[in-house]
């Protein structure tokens, strides 16, 4: 009885076994499908921005636009002419109508001296220059966030999601060996520890009738000794 009962917890935490395969295997499955599903939008939107690109390529787009530091490259790189800067020192000093010109004095030839910047510049040239910084950063930041290329994070997404459509196929074959191959394992012990009771069950019943055959011979020898002892008393003489 001992025996049994430990080969019995035994297919219990078996059985426990081939359960929880169960439950991996259909996660597994469920998974499987959603990234299927997944890759089928995937694959569509990547055919959808294709055909477009295709319907763009052949109906001819419109010129590409000359960027704002092309333009200003070429102008910073074209020298000024001379005729633009008279134009410009002209428009700048216009010339003033009902005065008398005085002749130039000798400070007007003098040199203008520059004076020197305060502290109160230095401390918002510097106070600019962190600001600027600190912003530079957390642009560069968010544009690393912000998705700048939608057509290959696409493809790096589509291709990720058939890898991990391979490993989950894999897994899934493996999970269904395991449940097989415990399922197997679970009936034939089952089977055997069946043909085991059985077997157990029909010994103790043997034994039983035996016993009980047994107790029934020395209940009649009982009966039958009591019986002759009955007997000898009646016929007995009566004095």
């Amino acid at each position: 009885m001992r025996e049994s009962a430990q080969f019995a917890g035994i297919v219990r935490d078996v059985l426990r076994y081939r359960i929880l395969k169960r439950v991996q295997e259909e996660m597994t499955k469920e998974e499987l499908d959603r990234k299927r599903h997944l890759l089928q939008s995937l694959e569509q939107s990547e055919a959808e921005a294709k055909r477009i690109e295709q319907y763009l390529n052949q109906s001819g787009g419109a010129p590409p636009r000359r960027s704002n530091s092309s333009a200003s490259q070429r102008s910073n790189s074209d020298p000024p002419r001379p005729e633009e800067d008279a134009a410009s020192i002209d428009s700048d000093f216009p010339p003033t109508h009902g005065e008398s010109h005085s002749p130039p004095s000798a400070a007007q030839g003098q040199p203008h001296r520059s004076e020197p910047s305060s502290p109160v510049h230095k401390k918002t040239a510097s106070g600019n220059f962190v600001t600027s910084k600190i912003f530079g950063r957390v642009s560069h930041a968010f544009h690393g966030i912000v998705d700048v290329d939608p057509e290959r994070t696409r493809r790096d997404q589509i291709g990720k999601t058939r890898e991990s459509i391979t490993q989950l196929e894999q897994a899934l074959e493996v999970a269904e060996k395991d449940v097989k191959d415990a399922s197997v394992g679970v009936l034939r012990d089952l089977k055997r520890f069946q043909s085991e009771k059985e077997e157990d069950l029909r010994r103790y019943m043997i034994a039983f009738a035996k016993c009980h055959i047994e107790w029934a011979k020395r209940n009649q020898a009982s009966w039958e000794e009591a019986k002759a002892e009955i007997q000898n008393i009646q016929a007995a003489p009566v004095e």
